[in-house]
């Protein structure tokens, strides 16, 4: 071939891109996180896991979207480091461009914006908030996250049957949704299975002098210890149960995320048991892909955040493959019909009539080097254990 010809050629196709380029349709999406300020929780600092894991799911639905002519792109939207803030995104998400918000990383924030989504047949996909009543708020609001009172429940089981344990301590932060729903699930499970929480005590998110709390416990009246919080109240809790002795099992929820690497980075070792959507040794086929892209484009091993919201993006293209009106309410429409999906971070089973799903829950348990993988539990279509 002539240089001219070859010229000619290369020429041709640079055109033929740009048309096709130029004629895909632009679809944007809301992806709504702390992006401002250090985050309450250490696994995702600025939002940085959050759009890490947004930008790979982009990357890898481009293909698949632009045969169908489509182009998906996100705009951030920074709620900052107050729940509060959920309300103003929210409502700014509503009075956008958006067709959906993928965002709203905890229950607290979530339920504050689902109803501003709903009233503007918004959707809202949550990546992790657990709470149960998000669930019932129809179609424009979808969790990615299995529900807080179904991990009470996989926690009362294991703790019964895996630990042989009868009596539970409770120790729940008052002024946080997720981690009430969470210790009346393990409550009321608890029974179920012949158990009885033998104490309980309250606290604040954000209380600092807790020693005092523990001085007048009675030890020998429980066999494990509930801790039903996010990481960081979680890491003070446990630490002031640790100085005072106190060496039953711990159990958390998917809320304690990087809590082992504070805790046995500093030499405190415990037996623990926490509830995870994903870890960074697993060997599923799809997880290790995920993880080596991942490394490739970040130069970093991937938080729990960065699967999250790439699952739930995956969710999103999925649906959007089969819908042909682009607007706010087919998407909606498309993704109520999908009732089962395959993620990096396992499967998940959505309910007729639900937007909760139930999904595969990693039990992990403390070890030197951090928490490890103890047990995968896979669900059933009717969410019983």
């Amino acid at each position: 071939m002539s240089l001219q010809r070859l010229m000619s050629t290369i020429s041709g196709l640079i055109c033929l891109s740009t048309v096709e380029a130029r004629a895909l349709k632009t679809i944007e999406v809301g992806l709504v996180s702390n992006f401002s300020a250090v985050s309450v929780n250490s696994y995702n600092p600025f939002g940085n896991g959050v759009r890490a894991g947004a930008d790979l799911a982009l990357s890898d639905l481009a293909p698949m979207l632009s045969r169908k002519g489509i182009r998906l792109v996100m705009r951030e939207m920074d709620c900052g480091s107050s729940v509060l803030n959920a309300k103003i995104v929210a409502q700014k998400a509503a009075d956008s461009n958006v067709i959906a918000v993928v965002g709203y990383e905890f229950s607290d924030e979530a339920l504050i914006a689902a109803p501003i989504h709903v009233k503007s047949r918004l959707l809202m996909l949550t990546p992790s908030a657990s709470a149960d009543r998000l669930g019932r708020s129809g179609i424009y609001v979808r969790q990615a996250s299995f529900p807080s009172a179904y991990q009470g429940k996989i926690l009362a089981k294991f703790a019964t049957q895996d630990l042989r344990a009868k009596r539970a301590l409770i120790v729940t932060a008052v002024d946080c949704s997720y981690c009430q729903i969470l210790a009346e699930a393990f409550e009321s499970e608890l029974k179920r299975y012949g158990g009885q929480v033998t104490q309980k005590i309250n606290l604040l998110t954000d209380d600092r002098e807790i020693d005092p709390l523990f001085a007048s416990l009675d030890v020998d009246s429980f066999d494990v210890v509930m801790v039903p919080n996010h990481e960081l109240t979680s890491v003070r809790i446990i630490t002031a149960m640790l100085k005072r002795g106190i060496r039953k099992p711990y159990l958390g929820g998917d809320g304690w995320r990087k809590l082992g690497s504070q805790l046995l980075g500093a030499g405190r070792h415990f037996e623990g048991y926490m509830l995870a959507h994903w870890h960074p040794s697993t060997k599923d086929k799809r997880s290790l892909d995920f993880v080596r892209k991942y490394r490739k484009k970040n130069g970093l091993v991937p938080t729990d955040s960065a699967v999250l919201v790439y699952d739930a993006l995956q969710l999103l293209g999925k649906a959007l493959i089969k819908i042909s009106q682009y607007n706010r309410v087919s998407l909606a429409e498309g993704l109520a019909t999908i009732s089962s999906f395959q993620g990096v971070s396992g499967k998940y089973i959505y309910p007729a009539g639900s937007g909760s799903p139930y999904k595969t829950v990693m039990v992990l348990k403390s070890g030197e080097k951090g928490f490890e993988i103890f047990r995968n539990i896979e669900p059933e279509k009717t969410g019983r254990l």
